[in-house]
């Protein structure tokens, strides 16, 4: 077998742009039982993201599709051919090229997938919400997650323990922790200004997440948490 021949794995990650055609060829053969989403997506991606590393969205396809393979195609055909439909895919695939984690890459299939569930009325909600999840960090979205639940986690507060340890500032605190708390401080007053966090008269920050932060958390989470 030939150099230019030899396969390659389906989710090597891409280290040159990817051809369009390449990424057609390769929606539409892992979305076999769903045929419907894999060619509209397939067209939606060749269009607005060519040229692009897109292993990540192929990886964002794939977990959709698992989550609506439930669903009959023709609801999925008709919410994906809505121009509220498309314009949502977009964003997401925009978010997909730049993804830092699988977790993420779940964030946006889910809201993704909320976006063909749920009611037509609520596909704006759901492109706010692809905005807000834009706009946080991985850490963020943990911090916000941690303050959306009405009881602990241990489970959740041990996976995570590295973001959501208690940090404050005291005298003689070295630059590098001194660094993290203001960096968690930041992270907090950010969300804050987004309206997921509550702020308090002493310019602190709230700890439980406000009804639009506890939404979000649900939604990218697939309702796993952010339930009250």
């Amino acid at each position: 077998m030939t150099e230019h021949n030899k396969e390659v794995p389906v989710f090597q990650i891409c280290t040159e742009p990817t051809r369009v055609d390449a990424l057609v060829v390769f929606v539409r053969g892992v979305l076999g039982p769903i045929p419907v989403l894999g060619s509209l997506m397939a067209e939606i991606v060749g269009a607005i993201i060519p040229n692009q590393r897109v292993d990540r969205i192929a990886r964002v396809v794939v977990v959709l599709a698992e989550k609506v393979a439930g669903l009959e195609q023709e609801r999925v055909e008709e919410r994906l051919k809505t121009p509220e439909g498309v314009d949502l895919l977009e964003d997401g695939f925009h978010q997909a090229a730049r993804a830092l984690s699988d977790e993420r890459l779940e964030y946006i299939a889910n809201i993704l997938r909320s976006g063909i569930t749920e009611e037509q009325a609520k596909m704006a909600e759901k492109k706010r919400l692809m905005w807000l999840l834009g706009q946080l960090d991985d850490a963020e979205i943990i911090m916000l997650t941690g303050c959306s639940m009405l009881e602990r986690d241990e489970e959740f507060e041990k996976r995570h323990w590295s973001v959501l340890e208690p940090r404050d500032y005291y005298g003689g605190m070295p630059d590098d922790e001194a660094a993290k708390v203001s960096l968690d401080l930041s992270r907090k007053h950010h969300m804050c200004s987004l309206g997921l966090l509550p702020p308090l008269v002493d310019n602190g920050v709230g700890t439980e997440a406000t009804p639009l932060g506890r939404l979000l958390v649900k939604t990218v989470t697939g309702g796993l948490y952010g339930n009250w």
